[in-house]
């Protein structure tokens, strides 16, 4: 496992332009698992290293490295909610960059704000901002697309992918 002084010694590697030196940055960085991206994603931020930081995030990431990324995320503690969003988008589409994230998320909280006319009750904002998604931008909720089950009260042989039973002779 990589620790922490290695990746810290990483980053002055990070914008070597050998191809060798940063394969094997790629494959400490790798070794390093969530960690290692985790740190990735920190160094993206800064402007001199986003560059080399962006391509090899895209070389790293995978669907399984995201949910990984997303789930040691969830278990670290505070949670920011546009953080957490990002990385659980990236678990379906892993080479999502932030600032196209960023960008739509901010889109969507200027026009609900030009909605809002305060003071407004904390119930009434959220349901503007319900109009704007689910009414104007017409994102729907994944229950729509993922088949229902039958109610409880259904007998279990009549529900879909349900084994019927076996009779003994």
């Amino acid at each position: 496992m990589t620790s922490d002084a290695q990746l810290a010694a990483l980053e002055r590697l990070l914008d070597d332009p050998s191809p060798v030196v940063r394969q094997a940055v790629a494959a400490h960085v790798k070794a390093a698992g969530t960690a290692g991206i985790l740190w990735l994603e920190k160094l993206a931020a800064k402007a001199e290293l986003a560059p080399h930081a962006h391509s090899l995030l895209a070389d790293l990431r995978t669907v399984e490295a995201a949910a990984q990324t997303f789930l040691t995320y969830l278990r670290a503690g505070p949670i920011d909610l546009e953080e957490a969003c990002l990385l659980l988008e990236r678990v379906a589409t892993p080479s999502l960059p932030p600032s196209a994230y960023t960008a739509e998320l901010d889109r969507l909280a200027d026009r609900t704000r030009e909605l809002i006319a305060e003071p407004l009750e904390l119930r009434a904002k959220c349901r503007l901002l319900c109009r704007v998604l689910f009414g104007e931008e017409g994102y729907r909720g994944a229950q729509e697309s993922s088949p229902r089950p039958p109610p409880p009260c259904c007998p279990r042989s009549s529900r879909p992918g349900a084994a019927s039973p076996s009779r003994s002779a």
